[in-house]
C-alpha cells in the first residue's frame, strides 16, 4: 500500500520531496491512513508534517475524546497538532447555509491559516475513491454538467491535495486493521438524514447487490476520463484565444464572425470563462441560461442583451459585448510603486466557492481603515501578522524569515490609512483577516511580478 501512495504522489505530481504538510485529521479511518502514510515516508521525503484536527461544537464528548486521540497519536510519533474549535451550528445558522457547507468553510479557512502560519507547501486532505463515486452520483442525481460529474480532484489549486482519493475505503480500513492505526467512529456518518449518508448506505449498496458489483471503481474512472476531456477542452479554448489575440481579462468586446466559427462545446466553454473573470461565477447558472447565450451569438440579432451571473452579454453590429454589471466591485487599489494591484469585492457565498492563489490574500473589507495603498517600507513600520497577539516591528518580521536585508526593499507592502494589512508574499494583518463576523470580503490580488 505505502508503495502505491508513494506511486501515486509521484504519478500526479502531488508531492516534492522537502515540503512542508498540514494534513487534516480528523481521527477516522481514511485521515488516520493517511497520516500514518505520510508518517512511513517523512525521512525518506525529508517532510515537515502538521497536523490539523477540528472540533465542530457538534458532538460533545465524542469529539472531545477523537480530538484526544489525534492529539496523543502526534505526541507519540512528534508531530505537531494544531487544534481549532468552532460551533458550527451556529455559524451555519448566522451564514443562512447548511451545516456541512458552513463545516467545510471553517474546515479550509484552519487549514489555510496553518499553512500560512507554517509555511506549507500543501494541504493534504483524506477524501477517497468511494467519496468520489459519492460526489458523481449526488450531482448526477441533481442534474450537473460534465465540470460536474469530473468530482473530486486529486489537487485544486497550488496547495490542496487528496493523496488517498484512488483507494478504496474498505482498502483503507483494511490498511488501519493491519496496521494497528489507532482509529475513531463518528457516528453521524451513519445517520441517512445527510443525501451524501443516504447514498453511502442505501443507494450505493443496491446498485452493487443489483446491478454493478464495481460502481465505485466504474464511477471514478468516470471522473478521471471526464477531468481529462474538460482539460483538453480547456487546454483548446486556451489555444483559439492565443491564436486570435484575445485577452479576455483586459477586452471587453469579440467579433462576432470569429466567435460563431466556434465548435459550440468551446463556445459554451467561453462564455462560462467570461462569467468566471467578469461576473460573479457560475453557481447556480443553468445550462439553458448559457444556451441563451449561445442563441444571442448564433443569431447576432443588433441590440439584444441578455443577463446571466452579473455580466451582460449584448450583440451591436456584428461584435459581442460583455460587460460586468458593476466595474465598481473591482479596482485599482493606489501604488507609490509601479506595482498593479486589484481588489474585487465577493460575498459569502461565491467566496466559500473560491479558491485563493498564490498572489492572493483575502480580507474583511468592513475592517479596512480608509484608502488601501501600496508602497515600500519605512522606518519604523510596525504590524500585525496574522495569529500573533501584538504588533512587531517589519525589520524584526523579516530578520525572522531570514529575508536578505538587500531584498526588504522590494518587498510591496499593502496598507490602509492605520497602517501595513498585507506583507506580500509573506504574510496578511491579523486585524484585518476573515472570520465568522465578515460579510464583505475582499480578495486583494498582486501581479505575477510583485
Amino acid at each position: 500500500m505505502i508503495e502505491l501512495f508513494e506511486s501515486n504522489l509521484i504519478d500526479q505530481d502531488l508531492l516534492t520531496q522537502g515540503d512542508r504538510v498540514v494534513l487534516g485529521v480528523s481521527g477516522g479511518p481514511d485521515s488516520m491512513a493517511m497520516l500514518d502514510m505520510f508518517l512511513k515516508i517523512r525521512e525518506k521525503w525529508r517532510l515537515s508534517l502538521f497536523v490539523v484536527h477540528i472540533n465542530h461544537g457538534f458532538r460533545g464528548e465524542f469529539a472531545e475524546r477523537d480530538a484526544k486521540s489525534v492529539q496523543k497519536y502526534c505526541e507519540d510519533n512528534r508531530i505537531e497538532f494544531i487544534r481549532f474549535d468552532y460551533n458550527v451550528q451556529d455559524l451555519a445558522k448566522t451564514w443562512k447555509m447548511s451545516f456541512e457547507e458552513a463545516g467545510r468553510i471553517v474546515r479550509y479557512e484552519a487549514f489555510e491559516k496553518t499553512r500560512y502560519d507554517v509555511g506549507a507547501q500543501r494541504i493534504a486532505v483524506a477524501q477517497n475513491k468511494n467519496d468520489q463515486a459519492e460526489t458523481i452520483l449526488m450531482r448526477l442525481m441533481r442534474g450537473t454538467g460534465i465540470d460536474g460529474l469530473k468530482g473530486i480532484p486529486q489537487k485544486r489549486g497550488p496547495y490542496i491535495i487528496r493523496p488517498v482519493l484512488f483507494m478504496k475505503r474498505a482498502d483503507i480500513e483494511a490498511y488501519c486493521r493491519i496496521n494497528e492505526v489507532p482509529v475513531c467512529h463518528d457516528h453521524t456518518n451513519d445517520e441517512t438524514v445527510y443525501t451524501r449518508n443516504k447514498i453511502r448506505h442505501d443507494l450505493l449498496p443496491f446498485i452493487e447487490d443489483n446491478f454493478n458489483g464495481q460502481i465505485v471503481d466504474g464511477l471514478y474512472r468516470l471522473g478521471s476520463m471526464i477531468q481529462t476531456d474538460v482539460a483538453f477542452i480547456e487546454s483548446a479554448l486556451d489555444k483559439w484565444l492565443q491564436e486570435s489575440q484575445v485577452c479576455l481579462e483586459e477586452l471587453d468586446v469579440l467579433p462576432v464572425s470569429k466567435v460563431q466559427k466556434l465548435d459550440i462545446a468551446l463556445l459554451t466553454r467561453l462564455i462560462r470563462r467570461i462569467l468566471m473573470l467578469k461576473g460573479m461565477g457560475l453557481k447556480d447558472v443553468s445550462f439553458a441560461q448559457i444556451d441563451e447565450v449561445v442563441s444571442l451569438v448564433q443569431s447576432n440579432s443588433h441590440g439584444k442583451k441578455k443577463f446571466l451571473s452579473g455580466v451582460e452579454f449584448s450583440t451591436q453590429y456584428d461584435n459581442l459585448y460583455y460587460r460586468r454589471l458593476s466595474d465598481g466591485n473591482r479596482k485599482m487599489i493606489m501604488s507609490e510603486v509601479n506595482i498593479d494591484v486589484q481588489i474585487v469585492e465577493m460575498n459569502e457565498e461565491a467566496f466559500s466557492l473560491y479558491t485563493l492563489n498564490e498572489n492572493e490574500i483575502s480580507i474583511d473589507l468592513d475592517k479596512i481603515d480608509g484608502v488601501l495603498s501600496v508602497r515600500f517600507r519605512k522606518d519604523g513600520d510596525r504590524f500585525q501578522p496574522m495569529g500573533m497577539r501584538g504588533t512587531k516591528k517589519l525589520k524584526k518580521f523579516f530578520i525572522d524569515l531570514k529575508i536578505p536585508a538587500e531584498k526588504r526593499d522590494q518587498i510591496p507592502l499593502v496598507c490602509d490609512e492605520s497602517g501595513i494589512i498585507w506583507v506580500v508574499g509573506h504574510r496578511l494583518s491579523e486585524r484585518v483577516k476573515v472570520d465568522e463576523s465578515t460579510c464583505r470580503v475582499g480578495i486583494i490580488k498582486c501581479s505575477d511580478s510583485c
